[in-house]
């Protein structure tokens, strides 16, 4: 299968015509933005088989994710803070980004989510990512377990899929294979909560908000890359400090 570089597509779509709204549910210990180092172990370095990568594959910092899709937690990063990074750093071609399955409970659901999002095809992965994390409520922990899947294959065929594809990908071993084994990977190396970000290397838990989460980009970033900070803009702008 390899690696696969997309252009992230936009999924407000997939979501609001269903009129499906985000909760934000349990899931993983959340550290707030802890970090760890690394030590000896080996964080799965980036783009490996199986990735599907968003950004420039020559950018300068690269962002793994363990989430889940039923994870509350992740899904208050990808509406509140992802699109910022999506917009400033991966756009510009200064992030390269993946994401990486760890599936929380309900298990079953998160499992079928992700290989629901393989299925759609590398091109809307993340698009079908999105709308998962925004409609949580509706096919994750809907108390009718028959109204999960009907939700579910509701935002399937809203990502292009027909009713029998989505029968067929329910059973799809290699897409199954491919949520296991990562799952079973980031387990390896230590990763116990979602989400759990590796910057360059570095490990970082929980999720953040922009403000806080930013910064951990911008400290790899070369010199000449790196944002100017607002008082110096602000000083340029005035034509500095007049004695």
């Amino acid at each position: 299968m390899g690696v696969r570089h997309m252009n992230f597509v936009k999924a407000g779509a997939i979501a609001a015509t269903l009129g499906l709204s985000l909760v934000l549910a349990g899931c993983g210990d959340d550290d707030n933005g802890a970090s760890a180092g690394l030590g000896d172990r080996d964080w799965g370095d980036f783009g490996r088989e199986g990735d599907v990568v968003l950004g420039d594959p020559d950018a300068p910092v690269s962002v793994v994710e363990y989430a889940s899709v039923t994870c509350g937690h992740c899904a208050a990063f990808h509406v509140q803070t992802f699109p910022h990074m999506e917009e400033e750093y991966i756009e510009t071609g200064m992030v390269r980004y993946v994401m990486r399955a760890l599936p929380t409970p309900p298990m079953t659901m998160a499992r079928l989510g992700f290989m629901t999002a393989t299925c759609v095809g590398d091109e809307r992965y993340y698009a079908f990512i999105d709308a998962l994390m925004r409609t949580q409520n509706a096919w994750a922990f809907n108390p009718d377990p028959e109204s999960r899947l009907t939700n579910l294959g509701l935002l399937a065929r809203q990502a292009g899929m027909t009713e029998d594809e989505f029968d067929a990908c329910r059973v799809n071993q290699a897409a199954l294979d491919l949520v296991n084994e990562s799952a079973e990977d980031a387990l390896e190396i230590g990763v116990n909560s979602t989400p759990t970000f590796f910057i360059n290397g570095e490990q970082i838990n929980g999720a953040m908000d922009w403000t806080n989460f930013e910064p951990n980009i911008i400290r790899f970033l070369p010199e000449e890359l790196r944002p100017v900070p607002a008082e110096e803009t602000d000083s340029e702008a005035t034509g500095g400090d007049e004695g």
